[in-house]
């Protein structure tokens, strides 16, 4: 029955497109038809039909604004399906994680004194440490430098805190309120295309958090 099924309906109402192909033909009978679907009760069966008729409106788009309508629908579903945007935040998240574990090497900590000094409390330099065991054990400190994020985290405990590649990521991509300060950064000489892949994620999950914002405050425009 279609009362039940809005995958029927739609190949129902697309068939007399497919008669009337190269006549203008409206895509009212989709949002009629979601109408009905609200009054006898069947609201999932109302929005896939709101979809179908957005996916009518895409096909008839021209060629530029039919490839941004499509992105629409990947993203946000026609704006019908806003948690899509929160599905591809952390899609770009895992890229992020992925792109700075493959490069802890070009990440550094915000504070190289504490850190270097984590190091020197690590093999055993203090205050009573002189001469010949001094520089044996200044020689040891040495063998960490340059602190990285690739460093043995275990040089660095208790004293500094270790990269931890998913909280670098989050810090990096996600918006501001849900980030935290982990004490490192990307290196100033680190490869640039590092520096711009992660603005580039950043931009894209401000924008994707922008959608599911809107999306969960019903400020998101259907279509």
């Amino acid at each position: 029955m279609l009362r039940h099924d809005w995958g029927k309906a739609n190949a129902w109402l697309a068939g007399g497109v497919a008669a009337a192909e190269g006549r203008p033909v409206s895509v009212q009978p989709w949002r009629a038809l979601a109408t009905v679907y609200d009054r006898i009760g069947e609201p999932a069966q109302a929005k896939r039909m709101r979809i179908a008729a957005a996916h009518q409106v895409t096909r008839r788009a021209p060629r530029l604004t039919r490839w941004v309508r499509r992105i629409w629908f990947l993203v946000a579903g026609y704006g019908y399906w806003p948690l899509l945007a929160f599905v591809w935040m952390l899609v770009l998240l895992g890229l992020a994680y992925g792109l700075v574990a493959a490069n802890t090497v070009h990440i550094v900590p915000t504070d190289n004194p504490a850190a270097t000094a984590a190091i020197a409390r690590h093999v055993g330099i203090d205050a009573t440490t002189t001469g010949a065991d001094l520089a044996a054990k200044q020689q040891l400190a040495q063998r960490f430098q340059p602190i990285t994020g690739a460093t043995d985290c275990e040089a660095l405990k208790p004293n500094y805190p270790c990269l931890k590649s998913a909280v670098f990521a989050m810090n990096a991509v996600l918006p501001p309120a849900a980030a935290t300060n982990t004490r490192w950064e990307i290196a100033s000489d680190a490869p640039s295309w590092i520096v711009w892949a992660l603005t580039g994620l950043k931009l894209l999950s401000w924008a994707l958090a922008a959608v599911l914002l809107a999306g969960v405050t019903g400020l998101l425009r259907k279509d």
